[in-house]
């Protein structure tokens, strides 16, 4: 999935696996590709796994063949991209489709049933923001075309899931006031606030202050299209 039709050594292979090898690693490793082996060859896949042998064990490698449209990641990633050249040109209903397509093939954190070293948890985490940075881009889109009544269910799952994000809570606090509930936008801002200053003692970002006074001023304008506003908000925390 993070590797999809590139060769990785047997030693790369052992580094996803443990943090700390154990002496049996090359021979668990073989154990592991055997069991793929059978997996594939039951779906008639078994020639799409090639082997290179090395001067060593550890320098085998491994390169399992995916066709295009295969990898849920790469069609995802595929997807995401698509919608951000459309929403470059303007075309806000399609790049809401586009971003609603890839969304739907995630249903929780990636490979969260999967154990493996802090480096394969990092390319988790890594494929985790890129589906909340696509979060963060659909709603966005779903702002600009009025559709904040019906984001506002979505956005607060989010905000359950990620409290302290601020690019997030920033959307529900715009969906709120947006949809006429001025004062539901500043418990969110006040929610966050806390905490924020609770679990990691820092206050909320300029940015995000920035919107909580444009809240109290009542500037719709630049609530719903906030430009520098929402860039420099981003992706935080």
């Amino acid at each position: 999935m993070l590797n999809a039709g590139r060769e990785l050594s047997a030693a790369r292979l052992g580094s996803l696996t443990w943090d700390d090898p154990p002496q049996s690693a090359m021979s668990n490793l073989r154990t592991h590709i055997g069991r793929a082996r059978v997996c594939l060859r039951q779906h008639d896949l078994v020639h799409r796994l090639f082997t290179t042998r090395g001067a060593g064990e550890a320098s085998t490698t491994y390169r399992l063949i995916v066709q295009p449209g295969e990898c849920d990641v790469q069609v995802f990633q595929d997807r995401v991209a698509h919608a951000r050249a459309v929403l470059a040109h303007g075309r806000l209903d399609t790049a809401m489709d586009l971003f609603r397509q890839a969304l739907s093939m995630w249903e929780g954190p990636a490979c969260s049933n999967v154990s493996g070293s802090a480096i394969l948890r990092a390319g988790l985490t890594h494929l985790d923001e890129q589906c909340l940075l696509a979060w963060e881009d659909y709603i966005e889109v779903g702002l600009r075309l009025g559709m904040e009544r019906s984001l506002v269910r979505e956005i607060r799952s989010l905000v359950t899931e990620y409290p302290t994000r601020e690019g997030i809570s920033g959307q529900l606090i715009r969906a709120l006031y947006l949809s006429g509930d001025p004062h539901g936008a500043l418990i969110e801002y006040e929610r966050l606030r806390c905490l924020l200053r609770e679990e990691l003692g820092i206050d909320p970002s300029s940015p995000l202050q920035r919107l909580y006074l444009t809240v109290l001023r009542h500037e719709d304008r630049t609530i719903r299209t906030p430009g520098d506003l929402r860039r420099s908000l981003g992706h935080s925390t």
